[in-house]
């Protein structure tokens, strides 16, 4: 499963904000090994809102993503 379908699957209905909607992604890029963790810059201002959103977005990406690994080995 690409990050994108389990993007679709997992997290798109979600009412979220579209920062940790865009982090759930990136989260998910990283996990699936899709995207290296760092090579790209943050897209928020550190002490925002939207940043703070953006990780939490990640955060469930990557739990996420590490779970669907898991049960794929």
């Amino acid at each position: 499963m690409s990050a994108r379908e389990a993007y679709n699957s997992f997290f798109a209905h979600l009412t979220r904000s579209r920062e940790w909607h865009a982090g759930a992604l990136r989260g998910l890029e990283v996990a699936l090994g899709e995207r290296i963790a760092g090579a790209t810059p943050l897209p928020y201002t550190l002490g925002t809102a939207a940043f703070d959103a953006f990780g939490a977005g990640v955060d469930a990406g990557l739990i996420k993503g590490r779970h669907l690994r898991e049960e794929a080995a």
